[in-house]
């Protein structure tokens, strides 16, 4: 109100703070990222039903196809977000060139953060919209995946609503990579369903994160706009597992609100070579496998089940298969490191031990240990 009152010390407060924003970030187009005030006499500008915010890092090449998805959508009442994490290819002044003449809001970060998920919060502070899509930078999508979604959550039906994914490579072609939540349950994820949201927590992320593609997901922050931040801020530590401990930590401040799976392919996953989802060096691929076992361990915990015995209650009915099966094909560990567990750091030091115990009573045969080929 005062500053509405005192039009000088507005444009006084606002030039420096522009000022001070430069400092760190170019944000391009700004029209579209604050309430802005008319001197003229306008109202406050009106907020978007829906804020994408597109984290972007060395997509230069894809970047065209995943905007051009984005402006596809049919009816959409958005303000776009992007987000470059020091790219070095180009993508900026490409992001520039596409959209000459759009509202956007472009802020460039002058050091790498590190992480795919440490811009997350930094999206989630600029956008004014009720409903958030992070539509990643090398992903795509159907024309219909926000019409397909948006009416269930602006109705109050769903709090988040998420669509199967077909994986495409890099020129775009579909993969033979299945759709592997639905090799965890394939009943649960040939169709479309509709679930609270706790419940989800406590069947599906304590085993493996079921949620595979953040670019296939739209949610609502009303109500919970303080543990969205809180959620990005817990991802923001984690360099392969962010998602992962995202959504439970999402679905839990949810509680009972239900959200909806739609079984259609209306999102696109590329798998290219630097993706997280690749093989890299061990050292990183132990790193992947801690960060596997504290997430298992923190969904326990978020769902109030602590303690060494429920860990291992939980693992022996089947949530161990899938970390492990990863763990022996992406660490690739000596037989002394099979006998023990995880790398050093994670929680299941006898991982081994309950494994085989369940094979000798012949609840699974351990198959995964002569495997050489990617787990789904």
């Amino acid at each position: 109100d005062y500053l509405r009152a005192n039009i000088r010390s507005a444009f006084t407060s606002g030039y420096c703070a522009n000022g001070s924003i430069h400092k760190f970030f170019y944000v391009g187009k700004c029209l579209s990222v604050y309430p802005a005030y008319n001197p003229s006499g306008a109202a406050w500008m009106k907020s978007p039903v829906l804020s994408i915010i597109i984290p972007s890092y060395n997509h230069c090449r894809f970047l065209p196809e995943r905007l051009n998805s984005i402006y596809a959508q049919l009816s959409l009442d958005f303000e776009l977000i992007i987000l470059d994490d020091a790219s070095q290819d180009g993508s900026v002044e490409l992001i520039r060139e596409i959209l000459q003449g759009k509202e956007y809001t472009l802020v460039v970060n002058t050091e790498n953060s590190g992480s795919p998920f440490g811009q997350w919060e930094k999206g989630f502070q600029l956008a004014r919209g009720n409903y958030i899509w992070i539509a990643e930078s090398d992903d795509s999508c159907d024309p219909a995946f926000v019409s397909s979604i948006l009416p269930d959550l602006e109705s109050g039906r769903v709090a988040l609503a998420f669509t199967r994914t077909m994986s495409i490579d890099d020129d775009g072609h579909e993969t033979n990579n299945a759709y592997w939540p639905e090799l965890f349950n394939r009943n649960f994820f040939a169709q479309n369903q509709l679930i609270s949201c706790r419940r989800f927590l406590c069947d599906f992320l304590g085993a493996r994160n079921c949620i595979p593609n953040v670019s296939s997901v739209i949610f609502s922050t009303q109500g919970v706009k303080r543990e969205v931040s809180n959620a990005a801020q817990s991802a923001a530590h984690f360099r392969f597992a962010g998602d992962w401990i995202f959504w439970a930590c999402l679905l839990l401040a949810y509680g009972e609100r239900s959200m909806l799976y739609i079984s259609s392919p209306l999102c696109l996953h590329r798998d290219h070579g630097s993706t997280t989802r690749i093989v890299l060096e061990r050292n990183r691929e132990g790193q992947r496998m801690r960060e596997y076992s504290k997430v298992i361990q923190q969904v326990l915990c978020l769902q109030g089940l602590h303690g060494a015995l429920t860990s291992l209650r939980a693992l022996s009915s089947g949530w161990w298969d899938w970390s492990y099966h990863q763990y022996l094909f992406r660490y690739k560990p000596l037989f002394v490191q099979r006998l023990i567990g995880f790398p050093q750091g994670g929680i299941h030091l006898i991982g081994y031990w309950v494994y085989r115990t369940r094979g000798i009573f012949g609840f699974r045969r351990l198959t995964c240990l002569l495997s050489s080929s990617e787990p789904n």
